[in-house]
């Protein structure tokens, strides 16, 4: 198989995975509904519930945990392959940062890349760019 067609499958995995991750929101989302709350004294709220619904509305705040909202759309960066011989070259550096992998601090490159948008800037590794790009000085 050919380096092109295996960049395209990669890609088309990445996006049947992406559209199986949006309908898992819908579908989790679907059950949910808006509730609306009043705050009663300093520790307690009361929950506007439907007339059917035979529990008891107040609540205390230890048991009420915290909303957060999922994305509607998730996007991911593009994925390059630093190792293809269609890799675009090193055009500029424009910051630095020190990650932890393990018990080890390894140096990152913020890329800006020659033939590429100046949104499409990439983190690499500092030694595998220096080792694929010998010739580029930053």
């Amino acid at each position: 198989m050919s380096l092109i067609a295996r960049e395209f499958k990669t890609h088309l995995f990445k996006h049947h995975i992406n559209q199986a991750q949006q309908r898992m929101f819908s579908q989790a989302n679907h059950h949910k509904s808006d509730r609306q709350f009043q705050k009663i004294g300093t520790v307690a709220y009361k929950l506007s519930l439907p007339s059917n619904i035979t529990i008891h509305p107040t609540f205390h705040v230890s048991l009420l945990k915290p909303y957060y909202k999922v994305p509607d759309n998730i996007t991911h960066p593009p994925v390059m392959d630093i190792t293809s011989p269609y890799y675009p070259t090193p055009k500029s550096i424009l910051d630095r940062r020190m990650i932890k992998n393990g018990n080890k601090a390894i140096a990152q490159v913020l890329v800006q890349w020659e033939q590429m948008p100046g949104d499409q800037t990439t983190w690499e590794d500092y030694h595998v760019l220096k080792t694929r790009f010998p010739a580029f000085l930053p």
